[in-house]
């Protein structure tokens, strides 16, 4: 492994300068379960690793009624995954956070970390997508700035931040009702997967999002609009599940799919939308 040089600062402020002052070749280090690989490998180069770690604020998790979840970059797929509120309030997110790796990438790996990767391997994004998630954003120039995470997300494995800019947490806003499931399809059993799906019930309003490669996070908003004030019927059931197969299709760029993963998803889809129906108004 290259070698290069390794600061951990131990405030924003700090940490944003340095990656200001640098060239392209100067990471942040969370979590580092995907750039310590990327490194090794020589797929990313590094002359300069900013350990955040060290940044006390960043490791919290935080719960308001009013204002929901804020999650700090440093907090691990571990620490939410034991939190109380998280378990309480947020299932879904839980459910998506579960299917990522090992329990020992899990230990190191963050939410924050899986955003700013930006990859499609990424199983929480499609979740916070549909839980409206906000990231925000810290700049030692430039101050902060909030956005919908999915105007973060630009592309397969981009994202929207600046030179400098760091990712310091995200909020995920209350929600006084949230069901729902995360899916997720491999290319064949027990590789690596082709595209997840998150659907849920956000309150009165179903969501469903899923992300595959050669494409950005997609909401599937033609079918949250067709359910909106809908008591679901199964001839609604097989309508969502066709048109979720159509954008789904639109949307694989690179042929991923073959037609016994798409009737999966349609499977999978059909099979989620019929509990819901069955839920008591």
């Amino acid at each position: 492994m290259i070698g290069f040089q390794y600061y951990r600062p131990d405030n924003l402020e700090i940490a944003s300068e340095i990656l200001i002052k640098n060239g392209t070749y100067t990471h942040i280090l969370n979590g580092g379960t995907d750039l310590i690989e990327r490194i090794k490998n020589e797929t990313v180069k590094a002359d300069i690793l900013v350990d955040i770690k060290g940044i006390e604020a960043l490791h919290k998790i935080d719960f308001v009624e009013d204002k929901g979840l804020y999650i700090g970059a440093c907090a691990t797929l571990k620490d939410l995954i034991n939190s109380n509120v998280v378990q309480e309030k947020y299932r879904i997110l839980i459910d998506s956070m579960e299917s990522i790796g090992t329990e020992r990438i899990r230990k190191r790996g963050t939410v924050i970390g899986n955003i700013c990767n930006g990859s499609y391997l990424g199983d929480t994004l499609t979740t916070l997508i549909i839980l409206d998630t906000e990231v925000m954003i810290y700049s030692y120039v430039r101050g902060e700035r909030q956005i919908p995470i999915d105007e973060f997300l630009t592309w397969t494995g981009t994202t929207s931040l600046k030179r400098g800019e760091i990712v310091k947490g995200i909020k995920i806003p209350y929600h006084e009702y949230i069901d729902g499931g995360f899916i997720k399809i491999y290319k064949n059993k027990g590789n690596l997967s082709i595209t997840n799906l998150s659907i849920g019930k956000i309150n009165d309003e179903y969501r469903i999002a899923f992300y595959m490669p050669g494409s950005t996070p997609v909401r599937i908003r033609e079918v949250e609009e067709f359910l909106k004030g809908r008591k679901i019927t199964e001839y609604d059931i097989y309508k969502v599940a066709k048109m979720a197969e159509n954008k789904v299709i639109e949307k694989d760029s690179f042929n991923l799919l073959k037609k016994d993963d798409v009737k999966q998803i349609k499977d999978l889809i059909k099979y989620v939308f019929l509990a819901f129906s069955k839920e008591p108004d």
